[in-house]
Parts: C-alpha cells; structure tokens; sequence
C-alpha cells in the first residue's frame, strides 16, 4: 500500500445552517506507508435521508439534490456551497432516521488502498437505559475528497452505548 494524501487545506465553505456543522479537517498528517487520506468533513442531522445512505456524489446537479433533500425541514433552504467537481466529489454518509436522539456516524478514516477507497466509519446508538431527546434524527456526514475513478467502499462498525 503507498501513501496517498489526496486534496489539500482548501477550507470547504459548509455553514452551521440547517442542522450541519462547521466542517473539520480528517487525517491532516498521514503518517508514512498508511495510504489515508486528507479530507474536509461536515456532519449534523439530514431531516431529509429517511434511510441510511452511503454515496459518491461526483456532479453539482446530484449535490444540488441531496442538498436539499438534506434540509428538508429548513425554510428557506440554504444554497449549496460551492464545490468544483471537476476535482473534488463528495461523500454522503448517512445512517438514516431514528425516533430518538442520541445516535451518530463518524468517518474514523479514509484509505487508498490500491485499487479502491476505504471510508471506514463508526456509527452509534443509545443503548435501552440511555435517556435520549423525543425527536426524529437522521445523522449525515458530507465528506469532500479529491476526485477519483476508484471505487469507493464504504466499512462501517456499530457501537451501542452502555448507560446505567
């Protein structure tokens, strides 16, 4: 496996509007023969992804789409930012909707390994004694990676949080 750093500091113009959260850098130093790679991340709560969606988004017209289908619920709906995909694509990661607060996804890493891209993820879940809100929530992360023709896998682990 070699080391791939894909994209670079470029900051992603996402806003906290509609429930998403300011973007984060991923893996901001790749440490030597690991193949991960840079990524910008954003996450928060896709009213509109009922079910768990994971997704490359390599056109602005299918952004455009889950975009607004992720603010379903605002008024207005924010515009998109800006994204050139002649060079970048985005990755939806979405666990779909729960009745309860209380869950969420979290890419862990992303790995070139060759001959595809790994999006290894973490998703949780509150456990039968945890207290949680009474609302409906739909955790999404937006991931914005330099653009590539490798097909992109998505690995993603469960935790169950334990509270007494």
């Amino acid at each position: 496996m070699s080391t791939t750093t894909v994209g670079d500091t470029r900051r992603l113009l996402l806003f906290c509007i509609g429930g998403l959260a300011l973007p984060s850098v991923g893996n901001a130093s790749p440490q030597k023969g690991t193949g991960r790679l840079r990524y910008w991340r954003m996450d928060g709560l896709g009213w509109g992804l009922n079910e768990p969606t994971q997704r490359v988004v390599s056109t602005r017209s299918e952004f455009v789409k889950f975009w607004n289908q992720i603010h379903f619920h605002s008024t207005p709906i924010p515009s998109p930012p800006y994204v050139d995909f002649s060079k970048d694509m985005i990755l939806i990661n979405g666990m779909g909707q729960h009745s309860s607060g209380g869950y969420s996804i979290r890419t862990e890493r992303i790995e070139d390994v060759g001959d595809a891209i790994l999006v290894i993820s973490q998703t949780r879940s509150p456990g039968p004694n945890c207290m949680t809100t009474a609302s409906f929530t739909s955790p999404v992360e937006l991931i914005r990676l330099e653009r590539s023709t490798k097909p992109v896998r998505f690995i993603t682990s469960n935790e169950v949080m334990e509270c007494k």
